[in-house]
């Protein structure tokens, strides 16, 4: 006889995935999921989401679909259900509405053969319900995509994309060394020269106009010759220059070789994304099975077919450094500058802070920046459930290890 494990369903859909990772002991398991028609809808179906996530059959599974409120109606509809054919009915009541648990917990009770089971926010052990001290450490370990596709954003339908850090640990550590602190006003001068021409918002020309491969987005190609093409076009101030030599300048000053051309990738890095990947690195060495816990810019793609509401809200905002610690994601959104400015910090923050309605309750969001917040910042973002950590107290690794509460 095989087992059936019983779960509830509701938005937060990791407790379930990692019940079932959890407690299945066979392959003749098999999974009742009580759901309702607002979760079995088309585009998010969570029950749906759930099965690829944990590579569960439809043969597998049964699903009952109940009146949310309505405790009577769960338990005639629970009731029509043969329990009698499974050896036992292990049942997770951490999902689905409080009316519904109230439901399965007092049907379940009377089934001798029945254990309930639940797992208690930020925890990663679940407790039986009427002997809490019988306890099942989860000691399954959720990776990022795994994490992901229970939230409805599948890498295997192209709703995201991830990077390769481009540069090694030490480049990085080396480039963070030279600029990250103190850089020299003629580097600094020529960075924001950089950022003003190809990255902001209102740059009158974009290195995404120029492509000489339009199905490789990270490798879109600008020939150095061609930037003198766009400045004699330029008839804006802000954009105009003698020349772009200091283009080659500032990467040699920097140690960064260039070909014949510009990548995108490389603009990218010296504006700031070598500090996502200075963050990466730091990550990389406190945490466990990096390989599959730890991405680097996660960049969700809101044009895919049935792409979750995350993806449009997230467009213009890749997830920097993205990690599974215990089963909880963390989100570190960085920035090498900026969060002086009250627009540009306000925008940021508001996003990190957002993250918990499409990532689930357990999501951490963690503001990691090269600039002095100041405390009224600083206290705005932990209100808002963002964890800083900026100039003034920027030991990182030590700021981590606190963080996923690791032994310093």
């Amino acid at each position: 006889m095989s087992n059936l494990l019983v779960s509830l369903i509701s938005d937060q859909t990791i407790p379930n995935f990692l019940f079932i990772k959890t407690f299945t002991k066979s392959t003749d398991d098999e999974y009742l999921f009580l759901t309702t028609n607002k979760m079995e809808n088309e585009e998010k179906n969570k029950r749906k989401w759930i099965l690829e996530s944990a590579n569960i059959a439809e043969s597998k599974q049964f699903k009952i679909t109940v009146d949310a409120e309505n405790k009577l109606n769960v338990t005639e509809k629970l009731s029509k259900f043969d329990f009698s054919i499974y050896k036992k009915i292990l049942v997770n009541l951490t999902g689905g509405t409080k009316m519904m648990s109230i439901a399965a917990y007092e049907f379940f009770k009377e089934n001798q053969k029945s254990e309930l089971w639940y797992l208690p926010i930020g925890k990663n052990t679940y407790h039986i319900c009427d002997f809490p001290k019988k306890q099942r450490a989860i000691k399954y370990k959720m990776s990022v995509e795994e994490y992901l596709n229970c939230c409805g954003i599948f890498k295997s339908k192209n709703q995201y994309t991830q990077k390769e850090p481009l540069k090694s640990k030490d480049f990085v550590e080396n480039h963070f060394n030279k600029i990250g602190w103190s850089p020299s006003v003629d580097i600094s001068d020529k960075i924001e020269r950089l950022r003003l021409f190809f990255r902001s918002d209102n740059a009158s020309t974009r290195i995404t106009n120029k492509l000489r491969n339009d199905n490789l987005r990270l490798d879109h190609k600008l020939y150095v010759n061609e930037i003198k093409e766009f400045n004699d076009k330029e008839k804006d101030e802000r954009y105009h220059f003698d020349n772009f030599d200091w283009v080659g300048e500032l990467f040699k000053s920097l140690h960064f070789k260039l070909g014949e051309y510009l990548l995108k990738r490389d603009i990218d890095f010296i504006t700031g994304g070598w500090f996502e990947e200075y963050v990466y690195y730091i990550v990389k060495q406190l945490i466990s099975n990096h390989k599959n816990c730890l991405k680097l810019g996660i960049g969700l793609n809101p044009n895919s077919k049935n792409q979750e509401n995350a993806a449009r809200y997230f467009t213009n905002n890749d997830l920097d450094v993205v990690f599974v610690h215990n089963n909880e994601l963390y989100v570190v959104e960085c920035k090498s500058g900026g969060m002086d400015a009250n627009d540009l910090y306000n925008k940021t923050v508001y996003l990190a802070s957002a993250l918990k309605k499409y990532f689930g309750l357990s999501v951490k969001s963690v503001l990691c920046t090269l600039s002095e917040m100041g405390s009224n910042k600083k206290e705005k973002s932990e209100i808002l459930g963002v964890i800083p950590i900026d100039r003034e107290n920027f030991n990182l690794k030590g700021r981590f290890k606190e963080i996923l509460n690791l032994s310093i």
